[in-house]
């Protein structure tokens, strides 16, 4: 609800110290006239009542994930027991038969004003380091041992996030630095363009001069991803990066890359910024104008409709029937496009003739039996 105060006496006073109507000041002020209402009746902003849980099935298991939670500021351990681990001893230990989204909200709920735990120990800082210089095999019995205690002091995800860390570090020990792949280095230099971290002088110095350059990093950072795969397509192949590295990092289609190039060479930047019209757009049928302007010369009253011009509702109605059903929005678009509107259309083309499609027929008919000297 809305509760800003300064607001909510200023509203007062317009209402009642200045006699200003109630929706005079709620098309001032952009607020609804119920809530308007409701600051009339109330001096100052209601206080919100405040939700209580009961937790029928987390209760009886409530001191048990305050003590797991409890632990955790007193060891010298910068680590947190995962969701995951506390719901599981809940199942194993206490027989737990709630759900895993019930531990979830609640402990969340119990971290929320928690200020982040500093460190205690700097030995924590190299302890990494100091691990994975030690043999493998001591290294994984002492965290399988620390990741198997009940509760576990490290949770399942932090070793095995320190043993993906500690693979690393001995393979960049032995055999030196891993150097980045030339499609890595491609994705990071695209990254870059997308958040503007890399300046345009660099861009232009790295790539040459260029007309079209500024349009193009400006459409790379565009909020619209069609627009911006056209650009980073065209900016990856001005750099020399393949067009199979592009594909991956954009996740587009192969036909999709050259058809962006083949754009780029013939149109340019206005190209790239066109979009293709929809091929079945229903207002482009050629049978569904010829209906509609067929039922438009017709008078209303050929089908049994007591009127002498045409309203939507019936033209739409007899238009269907005919096995041509379309919206409002696509007929009056079509008579737009013929240069009518829907209103002057249904004056102007409708015939009053009751007897107009006799006639009709009869004229095509003497048409269609011509002779071709005649």
């Amino acid at each position: 609800m809305y509760r800003d105060p300064m607001q909510w006496e200023f509203i007062r006073r317009k209402v009642l110290q200045e006699e200003m109507s109630q929706r005079a000041v709620s098309r001032e002020t952009g607020i609804g006239r119920w809530m308007i209402a409701k600051i009339i009746a109330h001096k100052k902003p209601p206080i919100r009542k405040t939700r209580t849980h009961s937790h029928p099935r987390l209760g009886p298991h409530i001191p048990t994930i305050h003590r797991l939670i409890a632990e955790e500021s007193r060891t010298p351990l910068d680590f947190t027991h995962s969701i995951n681990d506390i719901y599981e001893h809940l199942k194993s230990c206490e027989y737990f038969t709630g759900g895993y989204s019930t531990v979830r909200d609640y402990v969340t709920y119990l971290r929320r004003d928690r200020p982040k735990k500093r460190r205690a120990l700097d030995i924590w800082e190299h302890a990494r380091d100091t691990l994975a210089a030690v043999e493998p095999e001591d290294a994984r019995i002492f965290l399988r041992s620390m990741s198997q205690s009940k509760p576990p002091s490290l949770s399942r995800a932090k070793v095995q996030n320190f043993m993906r860390v500690t693979t690393l570090y001995a393979e960049k020990s032995s055999v030196g630095a891993i150097e980045p792949s030339a499609e890595d280095r491609a994705r990071d230099w695209l990254h870059s363009i997308v958040v503007g971290s890399i300046p345009r002088e660099q861009v232009f110095q790295d790539m040459g001069e260029c007309d079209e350059l500024p349009a193009l990093l400006t459409m790379a950072q565009s909020s619209k991803r069609i627009v911006r795969n056209r650009a980073l397509a065209i900016l990856a192949a001005r750099r020399g990066i393949s067009g199979r590295a592009t594909n991956r990092i954009l996740g587009i289609a192969r036909h999709s890359y050259q058809k962006y190039l083949q754009i780029y060479e013939e149109h340019g930047i206005e190209g790239l910024l066109v979009r293709k019209p929809s091929s079945n757009r229903k207002f482009d049928s050629e049978p569904l104008k010829q209906a509609i302007f067929s039922l438009l010369h017709e008078p209303p009253s050929n089908y049994n409709i007591n009127r002498t011009t045409w309203r939507m509702a019936d033209f739409k109605e007899i238009l269907a029937k005919k096995g041509h059903p379309a919206c409002p929005d696509v007929i009056r678009t079509i008579t737009k496009n013929a240069g009518y509107r829907w209103r002057k259309a249904r004056l102007v083309l409708t015939s009053q003739d009751p007897e107009y499609q006799q006639k009709l027929a009869r004229i095509q008919s003497i048409l269609s039996n011509l002779k071709p000297n005649e």
